[in-house]
């Protein structure tokens, strides 16, 4: 069943039984006040953009961390010969904008976006 709950003003629709609401708007505004949620939103949180290419310096896919540094996205097995380069780093909506016009434009053969 859908059910609309107002929270902090913001309408949240939530598919959820009559008997859990209460419960799932209380665990909404929980995760608002925290600040807790995914980290995909489109916000002003800093971000870094970055590309993982292979030995032989060909791209293999753009991609954006919260992290200063990339690497840390990745385990040294995973990165092999291969290198993760910064490349920007600035508000995450300023850089999502970024990464989504380079896959667009230029995606690298990891890129998985449609």
């Amino acid at each position: 069943m859908a059910v609309g709950v107002y929270v902090g003003g913001r309408l949240v629709i939530k598919y959820v039984a009559k008997k859990s609401v209460k419960y799932a708007a209380k665990r909404y505004k929980e995760k608002l006040k925290t600040g807790k949620g995914h980290g995909n939103r489109s916000n002003y949180n800093p971000a870094t953009l970055y590309k993982k290419v292979d030995e032989h310096g060909n791209l293999l896919k753009w991609e954006i961390t919260k992290h200063k540094d990339p690497t840390k996205r990745y385990t040294k097995k995973q990165i092999g010969k291969g290198r993760v380069i910064a490349l920007k780093r600035g508000p995450r909506k300023t850089i999502l904008k970024m990464e989504r016009r380079l896959v667009e434009t230029r995606p690298g053969p990891h890129n998985r976006e449609r």
